[in-house]
């Protein structure tokens, strides 16, 4: 019973669990329910709603008191799997109840809401006892440091022995690393597809006026859900051993490949099994979708070069770790060439770029396009609509070979390390290739006289400015990328190094060039623009060929102002992509970071105020007595500026509290985050 002693525990850690847990369990859930209930009108659903809000309280707080025993104390002890096991079993009390014998299906009944309940229990269960298992795998893991965090004697443990039943020991292994790779690939795979296919239909059947194709295509997706739930039972186990011997093991490899055939049946039950196909091509979606269903299970073949590739670029690093004897030949740290030596790469992380890229640059792509294409051959209320699915369907065919060489650039880039000419090299060849890709896409202007022969006027002169900005961003990264990590890549590989200066006192000092990852910048700058420019470029555009559509002279003045709008938008954003870049290149709690970050916040309300202000100017031009379009938008346009300010106003709270809280981690650690000298750094220095 020593393991249960309170002064072992912390009460910090014990709150913040808690916390989170009547959170998710007992203040989102009533918060959600009293919404419902002021905004109802009928009396039965009102009771029924109280009710619902008096018992999700009384069944969350036994579990919000399990979740602190469970916090408050350390792991390794028996305490914390006890209260563990304990809060797992009042979670699963908590769903049965709510979910299968409570009045929550009365209140959905009153809504017109009837998605089925037992379908996402059993998704919820999946998770439950996922967590359950972890306590018992996480005492076991943490045991030994327990012990000694109280004064027990370990004893010592046979050495391992070079062979391969090495490769496959429980010995070796990483529980919490198994416990978090079975949970991600859980809710990625099983729980979240699940639930969305469980929960949207249904939405969607209480809104519209669901045909019987519809009805057809919800059992075709209850199906689905059945197959996905049954598919868990055979994830767990794969996903968790995959996780759990680390990598350049044998062990990892065989899992690994298991992991991929399961992906593949993943796929095939999902795409082909339940006649997903058949539907699509009965309501008028005709394309090649075995294509589309073999493009996919492209997908698996990365992921199996990717564990080849851990195998062979871990396997030496893992033997080194374990204590074994490692042979091999030595680098020549004079060459010239070493930024090109194959054996500073990495198979694994090529693979890993690769298959982003074949995902990002021909999967997605095709797989728009065919859709689309298929859709146009088919919707006769377009004119000349057969002629722009061909003008579309001829876009896939344009882009393919372009994007072929852009996955195996992104290939070699990806297996030479940062800092090296090599990874920079092959970054950069990227950039001509994606500008041949872009002039594909829009094959020299056919496209939009396509659109325009059918009656949709819509200018893509913003969209390829949009392009060749992202291909800047693009040539930016592996540039930046240099800069950040050359100093380090050479003290990897052995070369020496000029000692730097010793950092000065003074808050303008953070903003020196030494202390920066610009590559962390290129990111959030890709982040930015694609939240400030693309997305309201696009809503610009669709709103443009709209009015332009409707041939009215009134709306003409109105499309000269989006007109204005793209490139105010485009404008603004360039610049707030800048201020971004720089404020992502600092670290948190420099106070470089900060100025930036609040530099940003200025230019995110200014950005605000020009689009408003600009579609209020068009508002007013609906209105007008005679044009097609009657419809106020102010209401929207206010609500818009409402959320952006406040959202402004949590921003800048948000830079204000992240200086404050990584100050003081800032100043010490600074120099041991970018400084690499001919020693290795000690630990916390």
């Amino acid at each position: 019973m020593e393991d249960f002693k309170f002064k072992y525990g912390t009460m910090r850690k014990g709150i913040v669990s808690a916390s989170n847990t009547a959170g998710l369990l007992i203040i989102v859930p009533v918060v959600l329910a009293f919404l419902l209930k002021i905004r109802t009108s009928t009396p039965a659903l009102g009771s029924e709603l109280v009710s619902l809000i008096l018992l999700i309280v009384l069944l969350g707080i036994p579990v919000a008191v399990a979740s602190f025993f469970k916090g408050y104390y350390k792991k390794g002890s028996l305490a914390r799997m006890t209260f563990g096991l304990v809060e797992a079993g009042l979670v699963l009390l908590y769903l049965s109840v709510l979910l299968l014998s409570s009045n929550l299906p009365r209140v959905f009944d009153l809504i017109q809401y009837h998605p089925d309940l037992v379908g996402v229990y059993l998704a919820l269960l999946y998770l439950v006892v996922l967590i359950a298992f972890g306590y018992f795998i996480e005492l076991f893991w943490f045991r030994e440091e327990w012990l000694k965090a109280i004064g027990r004697e370990i004893p010592a443990k046979p050495p391992l022995k070079e062979n391969l039943a090495t490769d496959f020991s429980l010995r070796i292994g990483i529980p919490p690393e198994a416990q978090r790779e079975a949970r991600n690939k859980l809710l990625l795979l099983i729980i979240i597809p699940s639930l969305l296919l469980i929960l949207i239909p249904p939405l969607v059947s209480s809104l519209v006026d669901v045909q019987s194709e519809g009805l057809q295509l919800f059992a075709v997706l209850a199906n689905i859900v059945g197959s996905l739930l049954l598919l868990g039972l055979l994830l767990l186990p794969i996903a968790w051993m995959r996780g759990f011997y680390p990598k350049g093991s044998f062990g990892r490899l065989a899992f690994s490949l298991a992991y991929v055939l399961f992906l593949i049946v993943y796929i095939y039950l999902v795409l082909v099994g339940h006649g997903l196909n058949d539907w699509l091509f009965a309501n008028g979606v005709h394309f090649d979708y075995d294509l589309m269903v073999l493009l996919i299970m492209i997908i698996p073949a990365f992921q199996a070069v990717e564990a080849i590739g851990e195998l062979i670029d871990e396997r030496k690093p893992w033997k080194a770790r374990l204590g074994f004897a490692i042979k091999g030949k030595p680098l020549n740290v004079d060459s010239m060439l070493l930024d090109f030596n194959l054996r500073t790469g990495k198979i694994g992380n090529g693979a890993k770029a690769a298959k982003r890229a074949y995902i990002g640059w021909l999967l997605i792509p095709f797989l728009v396009l065919s859709i689309l294409s298929g859709i146009l051959d088919d919707v006769t209320q377009i004119a000349n609509n057969v002629a722009l699915a061909q003008e579309i369907g001829k876009i896939a065919g344009a882009i393919a070979p372009f994007a072929l060489i852009i996955i195996a650039l992104s290939f070699v880039w990806g297996f030479y390390p940062r800092g090296s000419f090599g990874r920079l090299t092959f970054g950069l060849l990227k950039v001509p290739f994606i500008l041949l890709f872009v002039n594909a896409i829009f094959l020299g202007g056919a496209l939009e006289q396509a659109l325009w022969n059918s009656d949709l006027k819509i200018t893509l002169g913003p969209i390829i400015e949009i392009f060749l900005i992202y291909a800047a961003l693009v040539a930016m990264l592996p540039v930046c990328e240099l800069v950040d990590y050359r100093r380090e890549w050479k003290y990897k590989v052995g070369r020496k190094l000029k000692p730097l200066s010793p950092p000065e006192k003074g808050l303008l000092t953070d903003f020196r060039l030494r202390y920066t990852r610009f590559g962390d910048g290129a990111k959030m700058a890709r982040k930015t623009f694609r939240s400030y420019i693309i997305m309201p470029v696009i809503f610009v555009l669709v709103v443009r060929a709209v009015l332009t559509s409707m041939n009215d002279a009134i709306l003409d003045q109105a499309i000269q102002g989006l007109q204005d709008l793209d490139s105010t938008v485009i404008a603004i954003g360039v610049v707030l992509v800048i201020v971004q870049f720089c404020r992502g290149s600092y670290r948190a709690g420099a106070f470089s970071r900060l100025c930036f970050g609040l530099i940003a916040t200025g230019v995110i309300v200014l950005w605000t105020f020009v689009f408003v202000s600009s579609m209020t100017r068009i508002n007013t031009l609906f209105g007008v007595p005679g044009t097609p379009v009657q419809f106020d938008i102010s209401p929207f346009l206010q609500l818009f500026l409402m959320i952006m300010l406040l959202w402004s106003a949590l921003v800048g709270l948000r830079y204000l509290i992240e200086f404050g809280r990584h100050r003081r981690q800032w100043l010490e650690s600074r120099e041991s985050w970018v400084v690499y000298g001919n020693e290795p750094v000690a630990p916390g220095q």
